[in-house]
């Protein structure tokens, strides 16, 4: 028997990556003030003594700065994906690896969430289902998420980055 199934990616947003991108690049200047200072007004001696740990702060600080657009670049090339199967629910990937399996009959609710910058799908999961999610990838941490989503999102899960496209696509086949 074959079933159906629809792959849908997330995507990031260009004014989330515009924004990303100006705040690192604030962060990685306000790294450089010090490195530029140190170079061109300590002498010898004090540079010989602060020179290495002025270095590594400024470098702290660029690489500070830049790690959530490269985050956000790496995700931008490799998709998270949200594989609908016909009868018996999603499938999501993150990074690649197949992560949940969340059947039709554990969620309650869904609706799309869009706040600051973190934008997805909102997920309340029903009390007590019948079937459980099934977590694929031993490395996640299913308690750790669901308790991260429900303190800073009020939702058991979210499945971050996937456009309101998307989450029109989930509710119109899920409605079929």
């Amino acid at each position: 028997m074959k079933t159906d199934a629809l792959t849908l990616h997330s995507s990031i947003k260009p004014s989330l990556m515009k924004r990303t991108l100006f705040r690192g690049t604030f962060i990685g200047v306000l790294g450089l003030i010090p490195l530029f200072y140190a170079c061109l007004f300590l002498d010898t001696p004090t540079l010989s003594y602060w020179g290495l740990p002025i270095f590594f702060g400024a470098l702290a600080l660029i690489a500070f700065g830049m790690m959530p657009f490269r985050r956000l670049t790496f995700l931008e090339q490799n998709p998270n994906k949200l594989t609908m199967v016909d009868d018996r629910g999603f499938i999501y990937f993150h990074k690649g690896k197949k992560t949940l399996t969340i059947p039709y009959s554990t969620i309650d609710k869904m609706s799309y969430y869009d706040k600051d910058s973190i934008y997805g799908i909102a997920v309340c999961l029903k009390k007590d289902p019948h079937e459980k999610i099934t977590v694929h990838n031993r490395s996640f941490d299913f308690e750790r998420y669901q308790n991260y989503s429900k303190k800073y999102y009020q939702c058991d899960l979210l499945l971050p980055y996937f456009s309101k496209r998307v989450f029109r696509e989930i509710t119109r086949s899920h409605d079929d």
